[in-house]
């Protein structure tokens, strides 16, 4: 599950829900590249940990994978929701802005891919430059894969316009319509 937060008391603004949609349909647009089913947006504002939660977006893997594949799907699944917002608004996704709406999304992620490169090698833990350099190629492969399908990216957008909620069905008629 991915979700966007922003401070309580932020007012929203046209921007913020373009923010939201795409955040949202990046995270989607993602997951369904990537085989998912069961995958959901709910645009909704709702106060989680001292701050508002605008979207989530939830996906279910298609079938057992491995744990090395799993892994790299949850840090491209978290990344996608902050690539899009960046790409969409053309700011750079270590802007301000940007850090701070994937800050549910990203919480974990570093420790997340130590995990990965220690499960390739156990008796080498990964120093924070290795981490670092994996979470730029992976942010990298996120954002060439959302530009690549950014026409499934922006239709899922415009459909979180008038319907806040996405279900499965809707997510994938849509998606089909754009491949």
């Amino acid at each position: 599950m991915a979700t966007l937060v922003m401070p309580l008391d932020a007012l929203p603004t046209p921007t913020d829900d373009e923010r939201t949609r795409f955040h949202e349909a990046g995270h989607a647009a993602y997951a369904l590249v990537h085989g998912y089913r069961r995958v959901s947006i709910n645009l909704k504002t709702k106060r989680w940990n001292g701050m508002k939660v605008c979207g989530i977006c939830k996906a279910d893997e298609i079938d057992d994978r491995t744990t090395a594949h799993n892994t790299n799907h949850y840090i491209g699944f978290s990344l996608a929701g902050g690539v899009a917002e960046s790409i969409v608004l053309e700011v750079p996704l270590d802007s301000p802005e940007i850090q701070h709406s994937m800050e549910a999304d990203v919480a974990d992620l570093d420790c997340t891919i130590e995990c990965e490169l220690l499960s390739r090698d156990l008796w080498s833990p990964p120093s924070a430059d290795e981490i670092a350099e994996y979470r730029h190629k992976a942010v990298a492969e996120v954002e060439n894969e959302l530009r690549h399908h950014w026409s499934g990216v922006k239709n899922i957008a415009d459909s979180l316009r008038t319907h806040r909620t996405l279900s499965s069905k809707a997510l994938a008629k849509i998606w089909r319509g754009t491949q």
